[in-house]
């Protein structure tokens, strides 16, 4: 992922001095400033498979948020039907052009395991690109671990690590949230030294005033293993000194 993202910058010389490329663990991290803007895409924070590691990964997070800094987070609601279930067969197999040869590229799960108690998925995938007569010319096979989590779960989990979730929507469009597995986007706030809605203050004792400073308009881009089409977006706005409800 690194090397296609270096081959793209490579194309881009007027924006490659503006980008910094880092691989690295999101559950512990430290680039050293903070961002206006952390996005989490493509349901990358779901390889993140225990409880703990989910914690760390979101405080990880708040500390790279400037004040009045958002975050967003690609997850999708769980759809029981699916995740309850081993056997792969009844799956039907997602499609997409390549975008650079035009080929048809076939993404089949080929074996499925849920973990409910431990609220995982561990899949089989197989790529295949295909010429226009339907021939496979290429064939690869990878696996991926996911944690799915019920909204009200990743509402807490946001509240714990010091956000205050604000609203929800069923879609990237703002839709008003349903009960339909798929997408939703939220929005929470950080409480970091903010106590005007009557809730708790929550103070980093590990974070120095001379590391408090900040640096405005640069947004931090944090993925993981490939992710699907589609997505839950939850965005979080930093208040660490109360600052405006400034859009991102």
């Amino acid at each position: 992922m690194l090397g296609v993202a270096a081959a793209k910058l490579e194309e881009r010389p007027e924006v490659a001095d503006r980008v910094r490329l880092v691989e690295g663990d999101m559950t512990n991290f430290d680039l050293g400033q903070r961002f206006a803007l952390t996005i989490i895409p493509a349901r990358s924070f779901q390889h993140v498979v225990t409880p703990a590691g989910q914690r760390e990964t979101l405080r990880c997070v708040r500390r790279h948020l400037m004040s009045g800094g958002h975050l967003i987070l690609d997850l999708f609601d769980p759809n029981f039907e699916l995740l309850f279930e081993n056997d792969s067969t009844n799956l039907p197999s997602r499609e997409a052009r390549h975008p650079r040869s035009g080929h048809l590229v076939r993404r089949t799960v080929v074996a499925r395991h849920s973990d409910p108690l431990r609220q995982t998925v561990q899949e089989i995938l197989r790529f295949e690109e295909l010429d226009p007569a339907g021939k496979v010319l290429a064939r690869e096979e990878t696996s991926w671990t996911l944690r799915w989590s019920m909204r009200q779960e990743i509402a807490y989990l946001l509240e714990l690590c010091g956000f205050e979730p604000v609203d929800l929507f069923s879609d990237f469009k703002g839709s008003s949230p349903d009960l339909r597995p798929g997408t939703a986007l939220g929005r929470a706030r950080d409480l970091m030294g903010s106590n005007g809605c009557g809730r708790p203050t929550f103070v980093d004792k590990k974070t120095s005033p001379s590391q408090r400073r900040i640096q405005t308009g640069r947004w931090l881009n944090v993925t993981g293993s490939p992710g699907c089409l589609g997505g839950r977006l939850r965005r979080a706005r930093s208040a660490q000194s109360g600052g405006s409800d400034s859009p991102c």
